[in-house]
């Protein structure tokens, strides 16, 4: 989650990533262990949004999320691959997408997740909403544990290229 400052409203970011000038720090962990706290991720606009892009958008009361776009069905279905909802957003609502990834100074290529991991990821959301919202539940299923070792493979495949 990205908190909305006081002298940055709505409005002035939506504008900057327009302009491809938008730049946010990341300070929660629902995108680890591709995206960290402390990583400087550039937000650009686009045409359209396809999965799996990384969106930011303002959802509810949260401040912005930068989560990653699952499904794209009259309205758009994303979540955090280290997030168990899924949120039911619309198009209008996209501030833009991650266009580059900053960690330590370095810029950190963004490996995509497949088709395969897209519908894991999905899975773990039915999963938690099945289980009753029990993340202790979830994390029990093998849609959780198959996409966990999945993005712990991508991270170790970027960290060994550098």
């Amino acid at each position: 989650m990205i908190a909305l400052s006081k002298l940055l409203t709505l409005d002035i970011i939506k504008n900057l990533a327009k302009a491809n000038l938008l730049k946010l720090t990341v300070n929660g962990i629902s995108m680890c262990p591709l995206i960290q706290p402390g990583d400087i991720v550039s937000i650009a606009t686009s045409e359209s949004y396809e999965t799996p892009d990384i969106l930011l958008y303002p959802y509810k009361n949260e401040g912005l999320l930068l989560h990653r776009l699952l499904k794209v069905n009259n309205r758009l279905f994303c979540k955090g691959d280290n997030a168990f909802r899924l949120e039911d957003i619309c198009a209008e609502d996209v501030i833009g997408k991650v266009v580059e990834l900053q960690r330590n100074g370095e810029k950190i290529h963004l490996p995509a997740i497949d088709r395969r991991a897209i519908a894991l990821s999905l899975q773990i959301s039915e999963d938690f909403h099945k289980g009753r919202y029990d993340k202790n539940l979830a994390m029990q299923q093998k849609s959780y544990q198959l996409f966990a070792a999945y993005l712990r493979k991508l991270s170790h495949e970027e960290n060994d290229k550098k």
